[in-house]
């Protein structure tokens, strides 16, 4: 893949889907791991998981540019919208 273009295949989120589900499902699809896929975006140094809390300026941009998401789908994976207290009741893995 050349950086910046947008990526040949993007699976579109499942229903409440969180941005690492959908993330690991792209980047096994890419034979990367997810710091790997994380890189090719231009997230280097990034946690998935620290992206579902708190995406920084311009980030959701950075991976909608990428997916052909738009800011709003990017943002409607995360827990942005919890209140701070609250973030501390969700569960870093699926499990």
């Amino acid at each position: 893949m050349t950086a910046g273009e947008r990526l040949p295949f993007v699976f579109r989120p499942e229903t409440d889907e969180r941005l690492s589900s959908w993330m690991a499902r792209l980047a096994s699809f890419y034979a990367m791991t997810v710091p790997e896929f994380l890189e090719e975006l231009g997230l280097t140094g990034r946690d998935v998981f620290d992206l579902e809390f708190c995406l920084a300026e311009g980030e959701g941009a950075l991976v909608g540019a990428r997916t052909g998401l738009s800011v709003g789908d990017v943002q409607a994976m995360t827990f942005g919208a919890l209140l701070h207290e609250a973030r501390v009741m969700v569960r870093r893995s699926r499990h």
